[in-house]
């Protein structure tokens, strides 16, 4: 669900920019110029959703590019750079750590 820090819906949804390879989790990015870049979208209930940019930063992205396959991030976006998501805010707040898998 959505905290009191993702209060502007899709205007704060994360983005992520990374590395290559395939994927090997239920995620996808959306909206950018090539495969391994755009908006972070996670598929839970068989409803796509995004992921709110409160605290998003490059260890969340890096995790997500090693779920994704890819080897790491090489950037990670915010305020919607990929452009606004559809569907539910499925997570906030996010924290990895850098030793995810």
């Amino acid at each position: 669900g959505q905290s009191q820090y993702c209060t502007g819906g899709h205007s704060q949804d994360a983005g992520v920019v990374c590395s290559r390879s395939s994927k090997v989790f239920p995620a996808k990015l959306s909206g950018g110029r090539r495969p391994s870049e755009g908006r972070v979208e996670v598929l839970i209930n068989s409803t796509w959703g995004t992921v709110c940019d409160y605290g998003w930063d490059l260890l969340d992205a890096n995790t997500v590019c090693k779920m994704l396959g890819y080897y790491g991030a090489l950037n990670a976006t915010n305020a919607a750079y990929f452009g606004e998501g559809s569907g539910p805010v499925w997570l906030h707040n996010v924290r990895c750590t850098g030793t995810d898998d």
